[in-house]
């Protein structure tokens, strides 16, 4: 025992330790308080049940499966479900990161239908109608005909839509720091150290640059 390296094995203990920590990944049907059912994605520790440590938020969906389901938002599109059946399965580290991307980001540039986009659209305008945007007052505020609204500004709009999705932006708060952060982005080439934001992280900044 004499080139016995306490710190090497504890080192290495962690490590194994480290490698080994798996995930449990629950798919449970759920019941919106609008009526609506789909489904919600949530990650755990496989040792604990705790929360994971990795980032991976709970994620909700309407519908059964596809994959143009709509991403829905606590707060947002409701506040409250009720849940049913569900399935586990246990998951590596880099299969959760993945799967997270994929359930996120992955959904970032597919087509947005019209009745996806007025879902978010009236809390949008309405801060585009408070600093003066005459793009969207002339094309009717909240309430606007979305043929009437020009393309820059619609653009704009998608962007921000995709943003929310994204970071799964489920706090009224985060969602105005977005809608300042797609304009700057997109009108000032701005970059986060050049606006004050109440919550947005620089890390969310950059993914908000990506998808602009």
């Amino acid at each position: 025992m004499n080139n016995f390296d306490l710190k090497k094995y504890l080192a290495e203990g962690q490590l194994i330790k480290e490698e080994e920590q798996g995930y449990i990944l629950y798919t449970t049907n759920v019941e919106y308080d609008n009526g609506k059912t789909g489904y919600m994605y949530q990650l755990v520790n496989a040792e604990d049940r705790e929360e994971n440590e990795i980032g991976f938020e709970q994620l909700y969906f309407v519908g059964s499966g596809e994959d143009n389901d709509q991403q829905v938002f606590y707060g947002k599109n409701f506040k409250n479900i009720d849940m049913g059946s569900y399935q586990e399965e246990k998951v590596s580290k880099e299969q959760a990161i993945k799967l997270y991307k994929e359930l996120t980001e992955g959904k970032l540039y597919e087509t947005i239908n019209e009745d996806n986009l007025r879902d978010y659209w009236a809390e949008w305008a309405a801060g585009e109608v408070e600093v003066g945007n005459e793009n969207v007052i002339n094309a009717g505020g909240i309430d606007a005909d979305f043929e009437k609204v020009p393309n820059e500004s619609m653009n704009t709009f998608k962007d921000y839509v995709r943003a929310v999705k994204a970071l799964n932006a489920n706090t009224e708060e985060l969602r105005n720091d977005i809608a300042g952060a797609v304009s700057s982005i997109t009108f000032s080439d701005g970059g986060f150290e050049d606006y004050e934001y109440d919550v947005l992280t620089a890390d969310q900044f950059s993914k908000i640059q990506d998808i602009v």
